[in-house]
């Protein structure tokens, strides 16, 4: 082999020429990572090229942006680049879902360099839910009691779907409930919706309770909630309350009161008395009253309607009624013959139970305590009246007697002598007292049994009685044929008894009484009616004279006063006029006209009032307080007004010393005799007592 210089030199060339070409070439030193991003956040993708020669440019999922920094149809996206580093970093702002993709930085192939791409970023953007929604969004949802119910909670266009949970409360809902999850992906084949099934059966205790859905995936720092509350929609539940709560007594009242628990509100009340709706008592009201209740409605039940959206209930309670006793029905007379067994009943209606007791008429020995007495063999001395006695404690005792009568023979009670007016409508009695009660009653006139079925205007009807039959002959339109006599024959197997009756015409009212009764009634009407006048008139003119008294006296008019006092008359002649001096009457008796005849006015003591048992005299009531004369309050004087010819009976005068007739500061108060009459003559001396 021949060495070649040449050939190493070339070769030497060459290898000079390689190396100084890989040290000046292009590469990275900055290469995008993938990143996982929420919505809306900022992203910086690097790119850094070292010994640039070609151009950069970003690709997305192999598809260029383009060159520059800023490219068409993406607003958010923009390189940042500094030459100096050879720095092309992208930026994304306010990341979307869109940019969830690859992304790859790219060097253009020049002459002089072959072009470069860097490895691809995914970029991973998480969205959180656009919403969260618990059944069609409203915030409460309705539902029966004790039926199933569903709560559907969604979350949608979530990337990746989120996690849901529930409370109630504010607790976490465990096992109690049933719960289910639903993830669907939606057409982009990123975002997802998410829904949540809560199935619950409420109880009438879950009224108002407020369920809870949270909503978590990545995308999100916190829980996103919401919130429905559900109505519990249940019928009434219903107490009864009787106010007052003690025992109700007879003739009280009561107030029944409904208490109802439901949900919505009770629109509707309604009364049941012994299964009689109440009608008086509306249909809105919870409370019935009833107000003096009888016995009558004793263990009567009383129930209560009440009724809502969920549905209706009803209650019921028995009333108790504390009355006392009273017999029902009232027991009839017995009758036996001697030998017989005999018993005599004595029903009594209370509440509690009436203690009864058994005593004949006149003795107190107690024969029974039971409501039925039994004489098992009845003698001659069983017969006569017994006495069956309730008592209940509180109650009034309460006795009713029963007769114990033998039996025999019909005994007639009418009258032997009846009468009717002719043209009348004829009645004869025929009352008969019989034990047992007559079998066969039997009507004869003229000793000649009448036939009703010839005699049309002659009808009998029977009655009974407590201790036998009434029988009534009717006859109608009384003519002189009826007139007569008659027989009633009554026969009750232990005897047959007849009564004679004369059945005779009564006198007509003669004509001239008939008119002279009218007479004296219409007399009668108008002396009632002059003396009604005349009394109206009278009071009026005593109402107008009163009045005119009162104002010569200048007081206020007073209702009319009687006195009843005891005076003295002297001499038998009136005292027609006072002394002429004050000095001479220290009573200061001034003559007053009253209109009928000349009195005094005479100042009263109050105190001598008080005295008198006899003293019938009016007065105002006493001042607690002196007047100008300083007369002590017990002591207050009042004006009379007397006859002139009476006087006051000196035992009843008090020394006046001091004392003056008063002239202001206290009210007198004047009184007209109602009536004068003027006193008999009498003896000088003579001592009497009248009225004014």
């Amino acid at each position: 082999m021949i060495f070649r210089p040449e050939l190493i030199l070339i070769f030497l060339f060459f290898l000079s020429d390689s190396t100084e070409s890989d040290l000046d070439s292009e590469r990275f030193t900055a290469e995008p990572e993938d990143a996982v991003l929420a919505k809306g956040q900022v992203h910086m993708l690097r790119c850094s090229v070292e010994n640039l020669i070609g151009e950069v440019q970003w690709l997305r999922d192999g598809f260029g942006l383009g060159l520059g920094t800023e490219f068409e149809g993406f607003p958010r996206y923009k390189v940042l680049r500094n030459e100096h580093l050879g720095d092309h970093t992208l930026m994304i702002n306010n990341v979307q879902l869109t940019d969830d993709a690859f992304f790859q930085c790219q060097v253009g192939a020049t002459a002089a360099s072959q072009g470069l791409r860097s490895r691809r970023a995914k970029i991973t953007v998480l969205l959180p839910p656009d919403s969260l929604v618990i059944g069609n969004g409203s915030s409460a949802v309705e539902t029966m009691v004790d039926e199933a119910v569903n709560l559907t909670c969604s979350a949608s266009n979530a990337k990746p779907a989120p996690n849901i949970t529930w409370y109630s409360n504010a607790v976490f809902v465990a096992g109690d409930v049933m719960t289910t999850t639903t993830v669907v992906t939606l057409e982009d084949g990123k975002r997802q919706d998410v829904t949540s099934s809560l199935t619950i059966t409420p109880t009438k205790w879950d009224q108002g309770r407020s369920f809870e859905c949270h909503a978590l995936n990545d995308a999100m720092l916190t829980e996103m909630r919401t919130t429905v509350t559900i109505e519990v929609l249940y019928p009434p539940e219903i107490s009864i309350i009787l106010r007052p709560s003690e025992q109700l007594r007879e003739f009280h009242s009561v107030s029944v009161e409904c208490n109802a628990s439901a949900y919505p509100q009770v629109t509707e009340w309604r009364w049941f008395l012994g299964g009689e709706p109440v009608m008086n008592q509306g249909t809105n009201s919870s409370v019935l009253e009833l107000s003096s209740v009888t016995r009558d409605l004793h263990r009567t039940t009383v129930l209560c309607e009440a009724a809502n959206k969920a549905g209706r209930a009803q209650q019921s309670i028995m009333l108790d009624i504390l009355y006392g006793p009273m017999f029902k029905p009232l027991t009839e007379d017995e009758s036996a013959d001697p030998g017989d067994s005999v018993r005599l009943s004595c029903v009594v209606s209370s509440n509690p139970s009436a203690m009864v007791v058994w005593r004949k008429k006149g003795e107190t020995r107690v024969l029974s305590g039971n409501a039925t007495f039994v004489i098992p063999e009845v003698t001659e001395n069983d017969f006569g009246v017994y006495t069956c006695t309730a008592s209940l404690l509180s109650f009034e005792e309460i006795s009713q007697d029963i007769r114990l009568i033998k039996k025999g023979p019909p005994v007639i009670m009418s009258p032997s002598d009846q009468s009717a007016r002719y043209g009348e409508v004829g009645i004869i009695d025929c009352i008969i007292d019989a034990i047992p009660k007559p079998t066969t009653i039997t009507w004869l006139k003229e000793n000649k049994v009448l036939d009703l079925s010839i005699q049309t205007r002659y009808k009998v009807r029977e009655e009974n009685t407590n201790r036998g039959r009434h029988s009534i002959l009717e006859i109608s339109n009384v003519q002189d044929v009826d007139f007569g006599t008659y027989n009633c024959t009554a026969d009750n197997g232990y005897g047959e008894t007849h009564k004679v009756i004369i059945f005779t015409k009564r006198a007509m009212l003669p004509l001239p009484y008939v008119l002279a009764i009218i007479l004296s009634g219409v007399l009668i009407i108008l002396v009632v009616i002059s003396v009604t006048v005349f009394i109206f008139r009278k009071r009026a003119s005593l109402g107008s004279e009163k009045g005119s008294d009162g104002s010569e006296c200048g007081i206020t008019k007073q209702k009319d006063i009687t006195s009843d006092i005891r005076v003295e008359y002297v001499n038998g002649a009136a005292l027609t006029q006072p002394p002429s001096s004050s000095n001479a009457d220290p009573w200061n008796m001034d003559p007053i006209d009253t209109g009928y005849f000349s009195s005094y006015r005479i100042p009263v003591p109050y105190s001598m009032l008080l005295d008198d048992p006899w003293s019938q005299l009016r007065y105002m009531p006493p001042v607690h307080s002196t007047n100008a004369h300083n007369i002590p309050a017990t002591d207050i004087w009042h004006y009379g007004t007397y006859p002139s010819h009476l006087r006051l009976n000196p035992r009843y005068l008090e020394n006046p010393t001091g004392y003056s007739t008063l002239q202001g500061g206290l009210h007198p108060q004047f009184v007209r005799p109602r009536e004068y009459v003027s006193p008999p003559a009498s003896p000088s001396g003579s001592r009497f007592s009248t009225n004014v």
